[in-house]
């Protein structure tokens, strides 16, 4: 386990701080958000514990939402570890709904729900694959995608490209997922 350093804890509690004045009377203050300087030496685990904390935060949410979420992305193309992804496609949805109007969390996003679910639909896939892709699908990923695209679609490419590749590991060739593209604006 990974011990906070002096910065990081200061930083969590000035952030944590923050939080609480801004919090209504019967309001609970949230799990406190990872610093950007930690997120990069992070777990699978611990990434998605900061996006699920980001998700809940309006302050700092979308750019901790969008480290974590990238970070992510280069974990699962790196390093697969059997069950540490375990409510991740879940709080990437969420981060996604939480921010909208963040394409850096949008981008990343889509980019962990593609590698996430790539070669589900394949006659080969394992088991595990495909039951990101059923998690994905539960959570709502095929309309957070398209939310995604339609409201970034004039101001990011990058967003757009990785999209596509979520869509085409979520979609398929299935018609029913497809009409729910559609429905979803795509």
């Amino acid at each position: 386990m990974m011990r906070p350093n002096k910065a990081s804890v200061d930083n969590m509690l000035e952030r944590s701080m923050l939080a609480m004045q801004t919090l209504g009377e019967d309001e609970v203050l949230a799990s406190p958000l990872p610093s950007l300087n930690d997120i990069s030496s992070m777990t699978m685990q611990q990434v998605v514990s900061g996006i699920q904390a980001a998700a809940s935060n309006e302050l700092a949410g979308a750019t901790v939402a969008a480290a974590c979420l990238f970070h992510l992305s280069n974990l699962t193309q790196r390093v697969y570890e059997p069950g540490a992804d375990a409510g991740a496609l879940a709080a990437t949805v969420a981060a996604m709904r939480a921010h909208p109007d963040s394409a850096a969390v949008a981008s990343s996003a889509c980019e962990v729900i593609a590698y996430m679910t790539l070669g589900a639909r394949d006659a080969d896939a394992d088991e595990d694959v495909k039951s990101r892709l059923a998690d994905a699908l539960q959570a709502g990923a095929v309309q957070a995608v398209g939310a995604a695209m339609s409201a970034h679609a004039a101001t990011s490419a990058d967003l757009l490209q990785r999209a596509v590749m979520a869509l085409a590991t979520l979609v398929g060739t299935d018609a029913q997922l497809r009409q729910q593209a559609v429905a979803a604006g795509v």
